[in-house]
């Protein structure tokens, strides 16, 4: 079937009364939280520096199994209840979606395929010759389920050319609205001469078989690039933050030039010039990269005075969380459980928002203190009676000086019952 989509898409999760909904946002929280729990046994050396760009299609599928392994030792933070221990995240290649959480099988040991959601998985490697993900998403809409995501994993080697790979935070959209905004891009947005029409699929529903004819396919796409997925739009906001993730103290799309200059055919003269350039664009970036990343943190909270920060929904202020995992060690799943109505993201870019605020968000953190202290010191000052005659029997206990019989306390004393 041929057909032209007439108004942009919407973004349609699923209902907050299906029975996997809070696992399905769980999963989400996990995914953000993947760069703090991954751990790859893949080391990487003896590199050229101009072989850099290679490593894209190198170890593409090993940093998906990897990444896959890991929200499967994730489960303390998608499934804390162990509502779902028969399930597991399962990758399936060449077929959509790339991975499945589905169950085993029941308790009693028969088989059971059920599938819970799907994650069309991605690697990019941040260092990657075309500079953006080059993977297609061809899929289309109807063969993906309101629960179904596509992720993006941004990753690169914690020595630039050499080491372990790292990731970063990725990029998660839901499936089907992705499918259709690539459709509708490809329509009213891209600028061509051409026919935009798209021949849909037909008769398709999710978790579809691998034989299943699944994508959607353009009437006229003389330069083969439908389904190019970053060249819709849909992550220019992403991508942008993405490329100035530091590598050893630079961000990666300076680490990308540099070793475009060297990719290229140029004199020594050129390359001398354009090293220049660079070295100027890395001196003014810093300041520039830290204001655009407070600048997205600050989404998360409400700034209700120059004392008073709270992480957005909730009563709870700033102090509360960094208090927890700075003074006293706390992990951010442990601070979730501290905290119901908080959210392992919140927590994540609370904590985020202070490193890269150290001075400012120190000094907020510090007066807070000050102001506990001289509380408690006012207080003790001020203990109401009943208080400092509880600390009084209970010093006395605890040096075996304490009296027992009626004339230790006056009839119908507090304390008489209390201690």
């Amino acid at each position: 079937m041929t057909t032209l989509f007439e108004s942009e898409p919407e973004r349609n999760p699923p209902d907050e009364n299906w029975f996997g909904y809070e696992v399905y946002r769980r999963v989400r929280e996990a995914l953000f939280a993947l760069p703090t729990y991954f751990k790859s046994d893949t080391w990487i050396e003896g590199i050229l520096a101009t072989d850099i760009f290679t490593l894209n299609a190198a170890f593409r599928a090993t940093i998906e199994d990897q990444v896959i392994s890991t929200l499967n030792r994730m489960r303390e933070v998608w499934d804390p209840d162990e509502k779902y221990t028969f399930y597991r995240f399962v990758r399936q290649p060449q077929t959509f979606p790339d991975v499945l959480l589905k169950k085993d099988a029941n308790e009693d040991g028969s088989l059971n395929e059920e599938i819970l959601l799907g994650i069309e998985l991605k690697s990019w490697y941040l260092l990657a010759k075309e500079g953006k993900p080059s993977f297609r998403f061809q899929v289309t809409p109807d063969a993906c389920a309101n629960q179904d995501l596509i992720v993006v994993i941004p990753w690169a080697l914690n020595n630039v050319v050499s080491g372990y790979p790292k990731i970063f935070a990725p990029y998660v959209e839901l499936a089907k609205y992705a499918a259709e905004y690539r459709n509708y891009h490809w329509q009213y947005i891209r600028q061509t001469r051409s026919r935009t029409e798209i021949v849909i699929a037909e008769s398709i529903a999710p978790y579809p078989e691998k034989s299943d004819k699944i994508t959607d396919k353009p009437v006229n796409d003389g330069g083969n690039n439908f389904g190019r997925f970053a060249r819709t739009g849909i992550m220019d906001r992403y991508l942008e933050i993405a490329k100035k993730e530091s590598l050893c103290g630079i961000a990666a799309e300076h680490w990308w030039s540099f070793f475009k200059i060297f990719q290229e055919q140029r004199d020594e003269e050129s390359i001398n010039a354009e090293l220049n350039r660079l070295r100027t664009l890395v001196r003014g970036a810093d300041r520039e990269i830290d204001q655009q990343i407070t600048d997205a943190l600050e989404d998360y909270f409400d700034f209700l005075s120059e004392d008073d920060i709270r992480i957005k929904g909730t009563r709870i202020g700033i102090e509360s969380v960094l208090y927890q995992y700075i003074h006293r060690d706390q992990e951010p799943k442990a601070i979730v459980q501290h905290y119901h109505t908080l959210s392992l993201e919140q927590v994540y870019a609370t904590i985020l928002y202070y490193l890269h605020n150290k001075k400012r968000v120190g000094a907020y953190l510090a007066d807070y203190l000050e102001y506990c202290r001289k509380s408690k010191e006012e207080y003790e000052k001020n203990l109401p009676p009943v208080v400092a005659r509880l600390r009084q029997l209970k010093a006395e206990r605890k040096s075996g000086g304490a009296q027992t019989g009626p004339s230790q306390t006056e009839p119908g004393d507090i304390t008489s019952s209390t201690a």
